[in-house]
């Protein structure tokens, strides 16, 4: 009975070890992916054209209106 317990403890510790691990690695990973850029650049895009004057904005780049 108490190696069950023991087995079920180390089972759970292994689950919550591993979520840790992908919401760490999730963390790292996000600002590089298409998302992350695209989010980026728009704000970047705000501040060079100013709000209302961004033509297109996309993950390598942006362009203003005029």
């Amino acid at each position: 009975m108490l190696e069950q317990s023991n087995k079920e403890k180390e089972h759970f510790q292994l689950v919550v070890g591993l979520i840790f691990l992908a919401a760490i690695t999730f963390a790292c990973i996000e600002p590089f992916t298409s998302t992350g850029q695209l989010e980026s650049n728009t704000k970047i895009a705000i501040k060079e054209c100013g709000e209302g004057n961004i033509k297109s904005v996309s993950t390598s780049s942006f362009t203003c209106k005029n």
